[in-house]
Order: structure tokens, then C-alpha cells, then sequence
């Protein structure tokens, strides 16, 4: 019988399987995937194979004991991952690793992945896993060199979790390292491939052999059984490797160090409790640095603004009129007509109008309403409310005005990571803050962002910004207020995306009497009392306050009256009270400084100064911008030259000291790309000189030619590849995005500081090491005719040494201060402006028409800055 014939081959072909130890049967899944892999590659139609409900995708990767494959399941609408084991493991091994998956199944954590499903049959074994979108911690540790200490160990101590939760149900990895660690593109690690893990560590001697030998713990290589304890040593090695080259606190590496001891007694009791100490260290970190944060916002903004500004001290509470129709709330679509702030409401409950507008807030109203009062009030009870509540988000303040929504985008970024990059420039440089902490901070909302001016953005880009606000509320989940003029917020036809409006009203009669009595301004009070068209016209808090303060400054009383809403002569008036008994002479001079910076701060759309930061922009015109940027060029060419020509006074010949000082001024422009910028600090990168090796080699080889192809070949191509070598070495000093402190012009001072320090360390360096070791032992012998009259080990290691120095002169420093220092003398010559900026800045601060905010300068208030833009002088 044809059944019987068949029934009886179908057992004979089970019972080889049954004998054959080893390989994928002919038609196996291992086989079909591998064909559909290769047909995919080829170019032709994808081969979907199937694999009962699921429908495999795509190869995600593979190592010795199988291979992942993305799959879909259509009954539940979701992607997974499949791992399929390799044919050709032997079928005890298969047994012990099909009964570890489910122990590991057992395992439900959010630092481990889950296994949804085991299918042992035939030849073929297979684990459907969740599927997680991200990288592996290796792939993030490699794509991320320039990441802080804590970002890093943040990541490990998730890891560490999995591995206590998989510990605690006596399953042990034996093979943990950063490729088996997924870090998910939600922000949550994963801990994966327990291919080789065992289940109760005794029975060691049956479980495959294998792991990384880099991360094995010694007891482990002798050929013991591995533990939780191994598991930590490869846990510690992995985390003391992308430690390398990160500023860690020494808690975190005797931590780490404690579990690469020999003895496993030795290690810690369990990896929860080296997990815990890890995250006792983040937890010190991210305190000192959330304290950091509080003081600068307190003595910046609280302190050194809010205190200080026009009527802090008896300004009246404003009137808060809900306006939805400014905004576009996202609930819209909900029907939910109750949300957003109140209908009315007084300036205390700003805070109360942010929570009821999903924590995303527009502050508008006419010019010297008291937006950035009342932002900087918002700011205050923010900040004492997370002085007392470490969850509790604390507050930044800054100035959109110094935003533009494509300068430095990238071709692939969206407006609102841009943003949110802006938004962590802007903290790092004029906050000081450690730049890994303000973006994790960002990414957990865990700071309130308060955006002053978004009218003192570029008049033509204002949409942008618009879009920009709008699509980094969508994707950060902190709280977000934005001040804006009505009129110009009214005349953009694009709405904020954002959960509610407030309008800033006019004082009512009783607020225009009570801030005129704080004041301390009698005679105006009473004139109010009786006018009720003065009244009208003092309905602004800035225009009353000017009023209000210059009263008391004439004989005649009635001069400090106004007949109209007049800014000008309000503040001609508030003038006169600052410069009250400074010399005629030094008012002319600091009127006429001060009316220049208003007017190119007008000019550049910016509302904050910062000596650091200034270039030839600020000078009035096109041609002396250019002329000035030409100056610097050839200064610093002068000094690129002039410093290499030095090495021909022990006998270089002038042509080659030329061609060195030409060589290494143009790649000091093409290192910096003609900008300067001030250098903050420096770390120390072994993958930056690694990735610059083959520019720096490049380059060396570039200047070498024109000396080889003169003579001595091979000894000018020798030198020239040995120089690029050091420079690469001494390139692995990368610039830090860390600024140490916050005061006018240090920056300046810092980069001279590295200039002469990098500098005439490694160009002392490069000098004694060709002199008594490359020169003597490396060039001397390829040398066939002499280039010079002078002893070639002093002249070679001269001028190697002055070509070292002046690269890493002009690089680390020197380029920005040689160009920053011509911008001054050349703005001295041009303008108003001397060569000193900070005195006359310092003195307008004393005398109440600007304040410092850290390290930058800004008008006391923009309708002040407007008002010296407009002078006439």
C-alpha cells in the first residue's frame, strides 16, 4: 500500500534524524531564511518565508549559537524578533538552552527582553522575543565618544537591573558585553542573547562552552562553572571600557574595579547591590548638578534681574485675560471646551495658568506690559517650589532672540530637535552647566523652559519659530512658557501649538494708584487721582514706573506730568535721573557707545551681549566688515609665518620655514573654517585622533611633497609622515561643550590660556623627540645631500618643533584670539567703542540702563534698547 510505503520511509527518515547529531535537515527553516537572504541580496524579490502565524521580514544579526530575524505577527499587529538556533548544535545543547529560555520566559522585567513564545520541533528551535527599534550599547557607545560619565553609567545601571532580575531567578548570562545590550530608541535598556546563559550555575559541565574571552572572568577561563559573580566581572570590565577617556568619579571606578577581582568572594555580594552604589553616585551627580542649576537661575535671573528690574519693588499685580483663540490647543479635537487657564485671573496665578494649560503657555501683551516681569515671577515661584520638591521641574529662563531656526541645522533635523539643541547650547554656554545633564534633564522633563521675546526673533523667520515651539512641545514633555508682543504675535497668521493663552490687561485705576504710591511719587498720585485721561494714559506699568521715578528730579513739579503716552520723553527723563553726577565728557562717550551697541543689536535681531561672541558683524558697515575680516586673516597669517620663519636663524632655509608657516596658517583656516570661536575647555579623545590620523597625515604629506620633490625624498616624506603622527596624537585634545564659568570676556582668557599651554607642551615635545630620537635614528640615515649649512639635529627638530607649535597655537585658541583681538582694535577704530568694552558696559550696569545675566550684557528693558537705537546723535 502506497500509505504504508510512505509511513514506513517517514520513520526510517526519523530515526536518522534521530542518529544524525548534527545539521539542518534539507528543507529546514535555517536553510529557506538563508536562501531568502541571499535572493534579497541579489536584488530580486524579497522571499518571505513563513514560519507558522509569523511572516519573516528581514536578517537583524547572528553570532555562533543562531540567528535574529525580524518577524510580524499578524494576530496581534505587532513586530517580534525570531531567534532561530544553528542546525548545528548538538541536540543536548539544544535541550539545555530550549529549557534556560524558558526559565528566562519566566522573567518579567523592563531590563530584559521578554520571550513571548519557544518552539522546539523537528530540527528546528526557535524563540519569537519582543522586537526593540534602537542600537546596541556597543553601536551607542561608538556613535556617542563625547558622551558625559553619567549618561554612560545611566545606561549601565538599567543593564545591571536585568541582570539582578535574571540572577534572582538563577539564570546567569555568560556572556554579557555592550553588543548584548539593547539600548531602545524609547530610552530603556534591554538585556539580550542569553544564548549561552545557564540555569542554576552548579551544573556548569553540561552547558555549552563559549562567551568573549575579554570579558571572562578568571575563574571562568580556568574552566570553573560560571555564577553571578562572573556575570559582574564581565559587567564591570564593559562599563571600565566605555569609562575610558570620561571624567567618572572615583566612587564609580572602585565600584567597577571591586568586581574585576580575581577571587569572586571578593566582587561584590551581587550585582543589585554594585547597581544600587552606581546609582547612589548618578544620584550625588545629578543633585550637585540640579543645585548648580538653581543657584545660577537665582543669581542670574532672581537676583541679579527680577530685584533689580524697574519696579520690582512696588509693582502692582496685573490683570490675566485667557485669549485660546491666540493658540491651537491640542485638545481641540477632544471637545473638551473646560482646559486651558482661567478666564481671568492676577499674575499669582501664573503658575496655576501653566498647569491648566498642559504645562505649555503663551504670556502676551502690548510693549512695557511686564511680560518679562511676570515671566521672571513665574520663574521664581518655580524655583522655590523645586528648591523644596526634587521632582519638581526647575526653571531656566533665555532669550529667543539669539535663535534662528536654520543656522547650524542639519540636513536630516527637524525644527524641533534644533530647538531642543539650541535650547542645550544655550544652558552649556550660558549657564555653565554640564552639558550630558541639561540633555537628560530636556529628555525627562525635568526642567521648565521659559523662552523670553519670541518678537525679538527675525521678523522673516518668526513662523519658523513658531513651527519649531510647536513641534519641540510635541516631542519634550517639559513645562514651556513663551512671552510675546500681541500686535507682532497677532500679525504672523500661524498659531502656537500650545495649551493656552493669557493677555497682560492695562493697570486699572486702583493698580495705576497703588504703583504710583509705591513709588514714592505724591504729586503724580494726586494729579491721577483727580484726571481721569492721565489716568488712561498711564495705564502701562513701564510708562507709569518711568513717570513715577523721575518725579521729584525738577523745580517744577508739574514737569514730570505727562500731557501723551510719550516713551521718549519718559525716558529722556529716566536718563537724566541715571546720569545724575557723572561727568559731561564720560556721559557723551558712554551715550554714544551705548547708541551704536543698540543700534547693531537692532540690526543682528539680538537682545543679550556677549564679548566672547562678538564678530565683525557688528560693525556698521559691509566694507568694513570685510576689511576688518581681512585684517585678522593676515594676522594670523603673519603670525603662522612669522613664528616658523624663526627656525631659519639656526640655518632652516627660508623657502622651507615660508612653506611651513604658509602650510599650517592655511590649515588653521580650514581646521576652524574662518570662524572663531571661544574655546571653554578640553578633554582628552583618543577616537578623535584616530579619526583625524588620516587628515593630519594628509596634510603633513601635502607640505613634505614640496620639500621631497626638491630633494631627499624619502627623509622630507619621513619627517613630514612622523610630524603628522604627533599632531594627530595631540589632536585627540578635543574642545570641550562644558563652560567652567560664567563671567564677561573669560572665554578669551581661557582660549590664550590653551593656546600657549597645548602648544608649547607638545611643540617642546615634538622638538626633543626629533632631536634625540628621530633625527639621529629615522632621518639621519635617509639623507643623501645636506639642505642646510646648520647641525641638522638642531635645525630639524627647530623647525618640527615650530611647525607643532604654531599648529596647535592657532588651533587651540590662538586662531580666535588673534581674530577677536583685531575685531576690538579694529571696532575701536570704527566706532564709538573702545578698546576696554567691558569698563563701559560695567558702568552702564551701575548706573541702571543695562544688567549682566552671567556673562552677557542686555538693555535694561527692549523699549530702553529701542530708545537708543532711535537717538539722533
Amino acid at each position: 500500500m502506497p500509505g504504508a510505503e510512505d509511513a514506513s520511509h517517514d520513520d526510517l527518515v526519523g530515526s536518522l534524524r534521530a542518529l544524525r547529531p548534527q545539521g539542518p535537515a534539507p528543507r529546514s527553516l535555517e536553510k529557506r531564511l538563508a536562501i531568502a537572504a541571499i535572493v534579497a541580496g541579489a536584488g530580486a524579490k524579497p522571499v518571505r518565508a513563513r514560519l507558522g502565524r509569523l511572516s519573516v521580514q528581514r536578517r537583524l544579526g547572528g553570532g555562533g549559537m543562531g540567528v535574529v530575524y525580524q518577524a510580524h505577527d499578524p494576530d496581534l499587529g505587532r513586530l517580534v524578533a525570531v531567534k532561530l538556533l544553528r542546525g548545528t548544535l548538538q541536540r543536548r545543547q539544544r535541550a539545555l538552552i530550549a529549557a534556560e529560555a524558558r526559565a528566562l520566559a519566566q522573567v518579567s522585567h523592563p531590563n530584559v527582553v521578554t520571550v513571548h513564545e519557544i518552539v522546539d520541533r523537528d530540527d528546528e528551535l526557535y524563540f519569537v522575543m519582543e522586537y526593540v527599534p534602537g542600537v546596541t550599547l556597543r553601536g551607542w557607545l561608538d556613535a556617542h565618544p563625547d558622551a558625559g560619565w553619567r549618561e554612560v553609567v545611566a545606561w549601565f545601571v538599567q543593564a545591571g537591573r536585568g541582570l539582578e532580575a535574571a540572577h534572582q531567578r538563577g539564570i546567569v548570562h555568560r556572556d554579557f558585553k555592550p553588543e548584548n545590550v539593547l539600548v531602545g530608541d524609547d530610552g530603556r535598556v534591554r538585556v539580550a542573547d542569553f544564548g549561552l546563559a545557564v540555569f542554576d550555575a552548579g551544573k556548569g559541565a553540561d552547558t555549552p562552552v563559549g562567551g568573549t574571552p575579554h570579558y571572562m572572568a578568571p575563574e571562568v577561563r580556568r574552566g570553573g562553572a560560571a555564577g553571578p559573580t562572573s556575570d559582574q566581572y564581565a559587567f564591570c570590565r564593559a562599563l571600565l571600557d566605555a569609562l575610558e577617556g570620561r571624567e567618572a568619579p572615583a566612587t564609580v571606578r572602585r565600584a567597577a574595579e571591586r568586581g574585576l577581582a580575581d577571587d569572586g568572594p571578593r566582587r561584590h555580594p551581587s550585582i543589585g547591590e554594585l547597581t544600587t552604589l552606581l546609582e547612589g553616585a548618578l544620584h550625588a551627580g545629578r543633585q550637585r548638578s540640579r543645585t548648580l542649576l538653581l543657584d545660577r537661575v537665582e543669581r542670574l535671573w532672581l537676583r541679579g534681574v527680577l530685584q533689580r528690574s524697574l519696579g520690582e519693588g512696588g509693582a502692582a499685580e496685573v490683570t490675566l485675560t485667557s485669549v485660546p483663540e491666540l493658540v491651537d490647543p491640542p485638545w481641540k479635537d477632544w471637545g473638551d471646551a473646560e482646559a486651558g487657564p482661567p478666564a481671568r485671573s492676577d499674575t499669582g496665578g501664573l503658575v496655576r495658568a501653566l498647569r491648566d494649560s498642559h504645562d505649555s503657555l503663551l504670556i502676551t501683551g502690548p510693549p512695557g506690559a511686564g511680560k518679562t516681569l511676570q515671566l521672571l515671577r513665574l520663574c521664581r515661584e518655580l524655583h522655590r517650589a523645586s528648591s523644596v520638591d526634587p521632582e519638581a521641574p526647575a526653571p531656566v529662563v533665555l532669550s529667543l532672540s539669539t535663535y534662528h531656526p536654520e543656522h547650524g541645522r542639519r540636513r536630516s533635523e527637524g525644527p524641533g530637535p534644533h530647538l531642543a539643541r539650541w535650547i542645550v547650547d544655550e544652558l552649556v554656554g550660558k549657564y555653565g552647566l554640564p552639558r550630558p545633564g541639561v540633555a537628560r534633564w530636556l529628555e525627562a522633563g525635568e526642567i521648565a523652559i521659559l523662552l523670553d521675546g519670541l518678537d525679538e526673533t527675525e521678523p522673516g523667520h518668526r513662523a519658523e519659530v513658531v513651527e519649531a515651539l510647536g513641534d519641540f512641545r510635541v516631542r519634550h514633555p517639559v513645562p514651556l512658557a513663551v512671552t510675546c508682543r500681541d500686535s507682532e504675535y497677532e500679525a504672523l497668521g500661524v498659531r502656537l501649538r500650545f495649551g493656552g493663552a493669557v493677555r497682560l490687561e492695562p493697570l486699572d485705576d486702583a493698580q495705576v494708584l497703588a504703583l504710583t504710591e509705591a513709588h514714592a511719587a505724591p504729586h503724580l498720585a494726586a494729579r491721577l487721582r483727580q484726571d481721569a485721561e492721565l489716568r488712561e494714559l498711564l495705564r502701562n506699568p513701564l510708562l507709569l514706573t518711568l513717570y513715577a521715578s523721575s518725579e521729584g528730579r525738577s523745580p517744577d513739579a508739574d514737569e514730570g506730568v505727562p500731557r501723551a503716552a510719550d516713551w521718549n520723553r519718559a525716558y529722556r527723563r529716566f536718563v537724566e535721573r541715571a546720569f545724575e553726577g557723572v561727568a559731561t565728557e564720560e556721559r557723551r562717550r558712554l551715550e554714544a557707545q551705548l547708541t551704536y551697541l543698540a543700534r547693531a543689536m537692532r540690526q543682528l535681531s539680538v537682545t543679550d551681549l556677549w564679548l566672547e561672541r562678538l564678530d565683525f558683524a557688528w560693525l556698521r558697515r559691509p566694507w568694513e566688515r570685510r576689511v576688518g575680516y581681512t585684517l585678522g586673516v593676515l594676522a594670523v597669517l603673519a603670525v603662522g609665518v612669522g613664528v616658523n620663519l624663526a627656525s631659519a636663524t639656526v640655518g632652516n632655509p627660508p623657502p622651507s620655514a615660508l612653506t611651513f608657516g604658509i602650510g599650517v596658517t592655511v590649515a588653521s583656516f580650514a581646521y576652524t573654517r574662518g570662524r572663531f570661536a571661544a574655546i571653554e575647555r578640553l578633554r582628552w579623545s583618543w577616537r578623535r585622533a584616530l579619526r583625524l590620523l588620516p587628515l593630519t597625515m594628509a596634510c603633513a604629506t601635502a607640505v613634505g611633497l614640496v620639500e621631497a620633490l626638491h630633494q631627499n625624498f624619502w627623509k622630507n616624506m619621513a619627517g613630514a609622515w612622523l610630524t603628522g603622527g604627533v599632531l594627530a596624537v595631540a589632536f585627540a585634545l578635543d574642545a570641550s561643550e562644558r563652560a567652567t564659568r560664567v563671567r564677561p570676556n573669560a572665554g578669551i582668557r581661557r582660549s590664550l590660556d590653551y593656546a600657549f599651554g597645548v602648544s608649547l607642551g607638545f611643540g617642546l615635545s615634538a622638538a626633543l623627540a626629533f632631536a634625540f630620537v628621530f633625527e639621529p635614528l629615522v632621518l639621519s640615515p635617509l639623507r643623501h645631500v645636506p639642505e642646510h649649512h646648520g647641525d641638522p639635529q638642531v635645525v630639524v627638530p627647530t623647525a618640527v618643533g615650530l611647525f607643532v607649535f604654531t599648529a596647535l597655537f592657532l588651533i587651540y585658541g590662538g586662531f580666535t584670539v588673534l581674530m577677536h583681538g583685531v575685531l576690538r582694535g579694529w571696532l575701536a577704530l570704527r566706532s564709538p567703542l573702545g578698546w576696554n568694552l567691558q569698563a563701559p558696559l560695567d558702568r552702564a550696569v551701575g548706573l541702571g540702563l543695562m544688567r549682566q545675566v552671567g556673562g552677557g550684557y542686555v538693555f535694561l528693558h527692549r523699549t530702553l534698547l529701542d530708545y537708543y537705537a532711535e537717538a539722533e546723535r
